[in-house]
């Protein structure tokens, strides 16, 4: 008689197999069919209670408010004011935004003018330094020849 150890250890021999994951892809396939078969039947009930949603095609009615034409051309005008409005709005920041621009770009100028000059007073400096250390240096070798 076989015991309930060795069917155990036999279901967990089986996890171990790798044949394990066929059995989990039937499993989850049994599982959906299931779901699908469940919902398959509640729709034949739903159909068959009369609670079934029939798409309805679209239905033209004849509207019950009107909106006369002197209040959509005062609608009209009044959106065409606030675009006219909003178009000169943009229109003084694209010239603001260019301005700016400008400004910012002489300002770069300059900037890059004066570093420019710096840079050549800078060079002029260290050949002033270059010669005057070649001076200090002969003079100190006259004195150390006198001595």
């Amino acid at each position: 008689m076989m015991m309930l150890a060795d069917v155990t250890n036999g279901v967990v021999a089986g996890f171990a197999d790798p044949h394990a994951a066929q059995s989990i892809g039937w499993a989850l396939i049994i599982v959906v069919s299931i779901v699908t078969g469940v919902n398959q039947v509640m729709k034949l009930v739903d159909r068959a209670r009369g609670k079934e949603l029939v798409q309805q095609p679209v239905t033209v009615r004849e509207a019950t408010i009107y909106v006369r034409k002197e209040e959509c051309m005062a609608r009209h005008n009044e959106s065409e004011k606030r675009f006219t409005q909003v178009e000169r709005q943009i229109d003084d920041l694209r010239l603001e935004r260019k301005k700016d621009t400008g400004d910012l770009h002489n300002r770069v100028t300059d900037v890059a003018r004066e570093v420019s000059a710096l840079a050549a007073e800078t060079g002029v400096q260290t050949q002033r330094l270059a010669s005057m250390d070649a001076k200090l240096d002969r003079l100190i070798e006259r004195r150390l020849e006198r001595m």
